[in-house]
């Protein structure tokens, strides 16, 4: 593959101590790879530096040049420290006082602009992207296309599975997962759009179709200072959106019941009032959820939206579930699908993985694994769960080490308020001493109805045995993880594996 000068140039990018003036005007420089990594560098890559948590982008360089790489792309602020290395190779480098918006610029020219060649679904929000997202791909597959997803739960594209540790991959994966995603005659790719990677510039270049906001409550404030800063990182998402406007069926759809999304909403109908932008919630909004009527079977629900009303039922559990439906519908039918034939496989769809995942005990009682790891997840949970009248509502959970801690009291109040018996339990302790966190997630809770099993096996495997008929058990926090990060090092551990293996038991 090929990139010519001139096009480096056009871009924004000037060239350091190599001097392309006497070069003809179609000299090219030739790549075989594009990496951000310098581990991943290779004979014939162009390598990207960008700056890490830790350590500077031009620490990466060296360990890349060795590698005989074709060229470097790096932050301008750079330039007079790397002359001397410029000196004493024959690696062209290109800086940029722009670099992040360039860099990600010029990643999707090298992969000839992936992102314009698929229809790209974008949704954010605190709690609610998995489920929309997966509903989203699932549903498409349903209506044979050809759906790629990448978030949460891994990355699929419309030929192969592969792992993946980030909600949101760096940038120079994103563009490469959209030109897998080309080859393999795919039509649409659905990611869930973390704060983290919109604030880190990871989903910088895409061109997105269909955006969406879920709703913005307590989280990552290890990472964003203050709400705000959350809510800005966000906001990211819609604002490339409406600057790379592709699409005439594309659309910006929010729930705007939620404070953030409110505010998100008006910025974007008066900041870009050509562009679509739905509203979606119960009070004075575009698209209007008339009624929910809950059941130990799922959900039905009314909708209004353009005038007409349509109806949605689903197996998913959960009042907050119909947001997160609702929005994927609506995201459907603007992409140009039929709404019968969306709302018929909406009802057949039984959530994403590890999101209020249903098993049954044989003696009636219902249990539901759960991600809910953050104040607003779970109390919702419990919320929804409450209003299926359960004899008696049990829920098994803990909070993260090495993270925000300020949630752990919250969480521990929401239990002790929402809960008949909570069983507090290792989630991943990480470094912290696990005594500390429980101890920490016991200071919201007054009530004496609680115990606790430091243990994660064993306490949803007592939780389960003492499940009777007509009562509903939570496990919540890992929900779709398969492992768990203790003090002493990470090991192989799934909620839903230890359900299953529990009630087989029984």
């Amino acid at each position: 593959m090929k990139i010519s000068i001139n096009e480096i140039f056009s871009i924004g990018w000037h060239s350091g101590l190599i001097d392309f003036k006497n070069q003809s005007s179609d000299f090219s420089i030739e790549y075989k790879s594009i990496t951000a990594d310098s581990r991943k560098a290779v004979f014939g890559s162009i390598f990207f530096a960008f700056d890490g948590i830790q350590h500077p982008g031009k620490n990466y360089i060296p360990d890349a040049l060795k590698n005989q790489i074709s060229a470097v792309f790096v932050d301008q602020k750079y330039e007079s420290e790397l002359n001397e290395i410029e000196k004493n190779c024959n690696v062209p480098f290109f800086y940029s006082d722009n670099f992040k918006e360039m860099a990600a610029k010029t990643i999707s020219l090298l992969y000839q602009n992936p992102s314009s060649r698929i229809k790209c679904i974008g949704i954010t929000g605190t709690n609610g992207k998995t489920t929309i997202a997966w509903a989203i791909y699932s549903i498409l597959k349903k209506l044979n296309k050809r759906p790629g997803y990448i978030g949460t739960i891994g990355i699929e594209l419309p030929d192969e599975s592969i792992l993946t540790s980030l909600t949101t991959p760096p940038v120079d994966e994103m563009h490469r997962l959209l030109h897998l995603a080309n080859l393999q005659h795919g039509d649409f790719m659905v990611t869930e759009a973390s704060s983290h990677g919109l604030s880190q510039g990871r989903l910088a270049g895409i061109s997105w179709d269909i955006v969406m906001f879920t709703n913005l409550t307590e989280d990552h404030r290890d990472y964003h200072k203050t709400m705000d800063d959350y809510y800005l990182a966000k906001k990211i998402l819609f604002k490339n959106w409406a600057d790379n406007y592709k699409n005439s069926n594309g659309a910006a759809i929010i729930n705007t019941d939620d404070d953030y999304g409110n505010q998100l909403f008006k910025w974007l109908k008066t900041s870009y009032p050509e562009l679509t932008t739905i509203s979606v919630g119960k009070k004075s909004a575009m698209v209007k959820i008339i009624s929910i009527s809950p059941s130990w079977k799922g959900y039905h629900t009314q909708i209004e939206f353009n005038g007409n009303t349509y109806i949605l039922r689903s197996k998913c559990i959960g009042s907050f579930n119909i947001y997160n439906l609702t929005m994927a519908f609506i995201g459907l039918v603007q992409l140009g699908f039929h709404s019968d034939e969306v709302l018929h496989h909406m009802e057949n769809f039984t959530g994403a993985p590890g999101r209020m995942e249903m098993y049954h005990k044989i003696n009636g009682g219902m249990i539901l694994v759960d991600y809910a790891h953050t104040p607003d997840a779970l109390k919702k949970s419990l919320e929804t769960l409450k209003e299926l009248q359960p004899e008696k509502l049990v829920v098994v959970f803990g909070c993260g080490g090495d993270r925000d801690r300020e949630k752990r009291s919250q969480m521990g109040k929401i239990a002790d308020e929402n809960a008949d018996f909570t069983i507090l339990t290792n989630d991943n302790p990480r470094t912290e001493k696990p005594e500390m966190i429980i101890d920490q997630i016991k200071s919201g809770i007054s009530k004496n109805n609680y115990k606790v099993i430091f243990d994660r096996r064993q306490a949803i495997e007592e939780a389960i045995y003492n499940l009777q008929s007509n009562e509903v058990l939570l496990i919540a926090g890992k929900g779709h993880e398969d492992y768990q990060i203790l003090p002493e090092g990470k090991i192989k551990f799934s909620d839903s594996e230890v359900v299953r293996e529990t009630i087989c038991k029984i």
